[in-house]
């Protein structure tokens, strides 16, 4: 699998993004500071997902991050 750049982050509202440090701002929700880093091991799953959901021919801006992954438990 490509290894990306940095941490992932996610979105109280599902949105991911990549990078050293958490983005600023949300571009799907706007919303300010909503960001936590995920950790490795679930990050891969996530991508791992992601790869299956994109080999579907499903576009990854309609995948639900939530449906593998609750930040909140």
């Amino acid at each position: 699998m490509k290894k990306l750049a940095g941490a992932m982050w996610k979105c109280d509202c599902g949105h991911i993004e990549y990078g050293k440090y958490p983005p600023e701002e949300c571009s799907k929700c706007w919303k300010i500071n909503g960001f936590i880093e995920v950790p490795e091991e679930v990050a891969e799953e996530i991508k791992d997902n992601i790869l299956n959901y994109k080999e579907n021919g499903d576009e990854e801006e309609n995948f639900d991050t939530d449906t593998f992954l609750d930040m909140d438990k």
